[in-house]
């Protein structure tokens, strides 16, 4: 008879009260963050002159003997995709006791 006694109108308002205030505050969390992405928003710089960047690269003086050297151990490396070998062995040492499976006897575990 407990299943008659409760007034569902109640119930299903404070139901429809509850989502309605879980997605009011969704939409106001995804409309604060949409403002802060537009605040926050780094600008994009365009260079003034192109033509004088690529005067810049040209009048440049070639590179030294070591950096020459630097620029192709990086290319060999990267094309030879070297890096440390691991043994992909999984190692799982059992430490037959620790605090963890310890029995306690007073607590009758």
């Amino acid at each position: 008879m407990a299943l008659l006694a409760i007034n569902w109108s109640n119930a299903l308002i404070i139901t429809g009260l509850g989502l309605l205030i879980v997605f009011a505050v969704l939409i106001l969390l995804v409309g604060i963050l949409k403002l802060f992405s537009i605040i926050f928003r780094e600008k994009e710089q365009k260079p003034e002159n192109p033509a004088s960047t690529r005067q810049n690269v040209s009048n440049r003086e070639e590179l030294s003997e070591e950096e020459r050297a630097a620029v192709a151990l990086a290319i060999y490396l990267y094309q030879a995709d070297v890096h440390d070998q691991e043994s992909c062995l999984l190692t799982i040492r059992h430490k037959p006791y620790s605090s963890w499976n310890m029995k306690f006897p007073n607590t009758g575990m």
